[in-house]
């Protein structure tokens, strides 16, 4: 966070594919979704290896675990609703074959194949002297 203005988030290498899924969800449905923050920049930091980040406006809203303990059993089943349908419309959104996540049972091999490719990223940094 930068000032209370902005988000940057940066993408590691074992992660790179969350970046174009991420990107993708923040562009399409920017006006669709009311909770998600503006999406104001998404470039790539080029140092030894490559830093995919995104930047998006800092959304300064209440934290449920801070403002729910007084709140009417009424008004938290309505935020459970209405957070329970942003959700479930999120999630409906159609993505390109190539954002999606694997099936359950290929988790492990995504896990295993980010490590590996890391590994291989990673290894390749040098430090300077100097």
């Amino acid at each position: 966070m930068v000032d209370r203005t902005v988000v940057v988030k940066f993408f590691p290498p074992f992660v790179h594919e969350d970046y174009g899924r991420e990107k993708y969800v923040l562009e399409r449905l920017a006006d669709k979704i009311p909770y998600l923050p503006r999406l104001l920049a998404a470039r790539v930091l080029d140092d030894r290896i490559e830093w995919p980040y995104l930047v998006t406006r800092f959304e300064k809203e209440d934290v449920w675990r801070d403002c729910h303990g007084d709140m009417p059993p009424t008004d938290k089943l309505t935020v459970a609703a209405e957070l329970g349908t942003t959700i479930r419309d999120l999630h409906l959104w159609p993505i390109p074959d190539g954002l999606k996540w694997p099936a359950a049972a290929d988790w492990s091999t995504l896990v295993n194949r980010r490590i590996r490719e890391a590994s291989g990223r990673i290894g390749k940094i040098t430090c300077r002297k100097g």
